[in-house]
């Protein structure tokens, strides 16, 4: 199935699995699971990944690169070397999840074993797919939006994004095919997609509060007595790298509740540190090192539910007044409207976070959308014209395309990247990039492709920072347009980067 998709429009696609679904039997659910990436971190990276490919087929590392160079893809590089010349016994659908599921963190565990063992037997196509899953780069076009549109087509129901909203795909597909409606209430350890801000562009609310855009993550934290789950912005369990919010938590006098939060690194003094230390906590396998190396702060903005209350139907100056039932030093800060947005906005940027937060006080939650009932106001966005240099294929429905291009400025060096972008573009600038760019790739290395800096773009971003190395980068940078006006040569220098920031 996978196969098939890969070569297909996204319409397609979404007609293909449909169909298939009848066929998905009592696996219907684990095949969701794997579409969608519902499945824990294996802590695999591309470069371990290749050594671990090399030593269970007995071949060099060398071989490895060479085959992934060749085709611009480790995956279908490795299955073509693998070919399908050698005997093999297919692997079932559960050895296929537990593979993606298994510890990597160290070659000589028992993840390893496994692995050997299984991808010996798998044939060469279920290698290519079995890589690209476990890599969490699939590349065949489907989105988990494809895969909802699917079910929805499938199941004759027109509730479906309803019930994703509070479920993932796979708990969804459950209940329909046993013939349940998912409930839409709020569970613990169920997470809620989070609301969604707009820029504020001068037209304030009727009542409305303000407070602080930290700069941090966005987390979803729940409390059940003495569980504590924390999740990322992507619906995903976080919990183990925030042991020392966990314990703050645990703390609070109430014992059942939802809470929207932003959990931002400060320094030793607890001032607001670099956003790039929480990367620390993400990825660090040392949790102790990484609570010890990048201290944070908790700062609560919204209660979704509250002793077993749902609140999100109701309106924000009722959300809010639970607050005051969490400990003051780790809510965040309001002011209300007769504060001067300027004003709240300055001691924001003084403080060292990103912004303000305009929130419409009687409105309610609105769960997964983006609403005017939420608004961002952030510094004024920098314009630069940047040389692509680098490009990498992107996800979903962009899988066939490159969708996230590396963009450097001039320096003495050279070219001198400042950050990655990938939002701006239509469709038809994608497919256009990925064609021009292919003709003069460079170098190809641990799946970026290096290109040769020919075409420029004009991009936009919030700010500049520097890191604790002294690398200059462009903060959530966006396309307004490419430059076939302009050569190289006419890029903005790092000079011009370090007099903005």
């Amino acid at each position: 199935m996978c196969e098939l998709i890969e070569r297909q429009t996204p319409t397609k696609s979404r007609e293909t699995l449909a169909q298939s679904f009848s066929s998905f039997s009592d696996e219907g659910e684990m095949v969701i699971r794997i579409i969608c990436e519902e499945y824990s971190s294996n802590n695999i990276g591309i470069k371990k990944a290749r050594k671990w490919i090399a030593l269970a087929f007995g071949i060099f590392d060398e071989e490895v690169e060479e085959a992934e160079y060749a085709w611009m893809d480790l995956a279908e590089g490795v299955s073509k070397l693998v070919g399908e010349d050698k005997e093999h016994a297919p692997i079932s659908l559960m050895e296929f999840y537990r593979l993606l599921t298994m510890d990597c963190s160290s070659i000589d565990g028992a993840g390893f074993v496994m692995f050997q063992e299984n991808i010996r037997r798998m044939s060469a196509l279920q290698v290519k797919w079995f890589l690209r899953y476990w890599l969490r780069t699939p590349r065949n076009g489907v989105s988990c939006s494809t895969v909802g549109k699917a079910m929805a087509d499938y199941f004759s129901d027109e509730n479906i994004n309803q019930y994703l909203q509070y479920h993932k795909h796979s708990i969804v597909y459950r209940y329909l095919t046993n013939s349940q409606t998912p409930p839409c209430s709020m569970q613990h350890g169920a997470y809620i997609k989070c609301s969604l801000a707009k820029s504020f562009k001068g037209k304030y609310p009727q009542d409305y509060v303000i407070d602080f855009k930290y700069d941090g993550n966005r987390y979803q934290i729940h409390r059940l007595e003495q569980s504590v789950i924390i999740f990322n912005r992507k619906g995903n369990v976080v919990t183990e790298q925030y042991p020392d919010i966990v314990k703050i938590v645990l703390d609070f006098d109430a014992h059942e509740f939802i809470l929207d939060t932003e959990i931002y690194p400060v320094d030793s003094h607890g001032e607001p540190a670099e956003h790039k230390l929480l990367a620390k906590r993400v990825h660090s396998k040392d949790k102790e090192a990484a609570v010890r190396e990048c201290p944070v702060r908790l700062a609560i903005f919204d209660v979704l539910s509250y002793m077993d209350e749902p609140m999100i139907e109701y309106p924000y100056r009722i959300r809010m007044g639970h607050l005051k039932d969490f400990p003051s030093e780790h809510r965040a800060e309001m002011f209300d409207k007769d504060t001067l947005l300027e004003a709240a906005y300055n001691r924001a940027i003084s403080r060292g976070f990103e912004g303000v937060m305009i929130k419409d006080l009687n409105a309610s939650y609105s769960v997964g959308k983006r609403s005017v009932s939420l608004l961002k106001h952030k510094p004024p966005r920098i314009e630069l014209d940047v040389v692509i240099t680098s490009a990498k294929y992107g996800e979903g429905k962009r899988a066939d395309v490159f969708g996230s291009y590396g963009i450097s400025v001039r320096s003495d060096e050279g070219f001198q990247q400042i950050g990655s972008v990938g939002t701006g573009f239509s469709e038809g600038d994608l497919i256009m990039l990925t064609t021009e760019l292919k003709k003069i790739v460079d170098l190809y290395e641990k799946d970026t492709f290096y290109v040769l800096p020919r075409i420029v773009l004009e991009v936009t971003g919030d700010l500049i920072s520097q890191d604790s190395e002294g690398n200059w980068a462009l903060r959530f940078p966006r396309v307004k347009r490419i430059r076939r006006d302009k050569y190289a040569v006419d890029c903005n220098t790092i000079q011009d980067v370090i007099e903005m920031a």
